[in-house]
């Protein structure tokens, strides 16, 4: 039998309301996903006492009922209440990220890292604003400082091996995408970029490794297989995994991506990324 859990009503408003309580209710609305509710409490919270941070509230409550024009109506809210709200010049860069407005997105995510350089995660933003625009140099530098603020993010790591990848610097690649595996070893996509970037710099040995440990995480992943067996090829090894098919065949998504896998590594340019 499920564990009976005990009904827990919504506490009703204290008999003199005030704007903390509204604030309070608005957040456990939002966080059981009923974004109308919670927008009626910060709206109310605001107009009891209105700060650049629960007009950033109601923006992000729009957010997530995909709602952008009303987000950034009160993201732009909150910036006029407070021009040094990072939070909410993030939510406008968020915002144009999705809305493939690019150039702006870089703008807004600027201007966060302005009011709040020690944020690391401001900074990783940026840089995939401006990978998008293919501004891969700027992009390097801006993963070296989140890097530096948070050493032990893995997932900045993997993102700056890629723009390595791009910028054809395939030592450094190679380096931030192994440092992103140690930090999270049980993540097998992180294994398949390093390989990819292995195959890249023609390194099929260590290409062939990380295949394999990809493989012990997934294995009976048919695209990490069928790359293992193209890096034994490259390398002239048996490939260990060449009888494991089963006549499956790859689905769409995978399928393509071996492919790019494969065409990077025969003509040189480019990322499968």
């Amino acid at each position: 039998m499920a564990d009976w859990q005990p009904h827990l009503p919504t506490p009703e408003p204290p008999s003199e309301e005030t704007a903390e309580w509204r604030e309070e209710a608005g957040d456990r609305d939002a966080n059981e996903g009923n974004f109308s509710r919670a927008i009626g409490h910060y709206k109310r919270a605001a107009r009891m006492g209105p700060s650049s941070r629960r007009a950033t509230q109601i923006a992000d409550a729009y957010v997530a009922s995909d709602l952008p024009e009303k987000a950034l109506e009160y993201y732009e809210k909150a910036l006029a209440l407070d021009g040094m709200d990072s939070e909410a010049h993030a939510g406008i860069g968020d915002l144009c990220v999705k809305l493939a407005m690019s150039a702006r997105a870089i703008t807004a995510f600027e201007r966060a890292v302005r009011c709040n350089p020690r944020r690391a995660f401001f900074r990783f933003r940026l840089a995939v604003a401006l990978a998008t625009m293919g501004r891969f140099e700027r992009a390097a530098q801006e993963l070296g400082a989140a890097i530096e603020l948070s050493p032990r993010a893995p997932y900045y790591r993997f993102l700056l091996g890629d723009v390595y990848l791009q910028l054809e610097r395939f030592d450094d690649a190679i380096a931030e995408l192994e440092h992103a595996v140690r930090l999270a070893p049980k993540d097998e996509y992180y294994c398949v970029r390093l390989g990819a970037a292995c195959l890249r710099a023609g390194r099929a040995t260590a290409a062939i490794r990380a295949f394999e440990t990809a493989l012990t995480l997934q294995p009976d992943n048919l695209a990490y297989r069928r790359l293992l067996g193209y890096a034994c090829e490259l390398g002239g090894q048996a490939d260990p995994a060449q009888n494991q098919n089963g006549g499956q065949q790859l689905d769409a998504y995978d399928a393509d991506y071996v492919h790019r896998v494969q065409r990077l590594t025969r003509n040189g340019h480019g990322s499968p990324a």
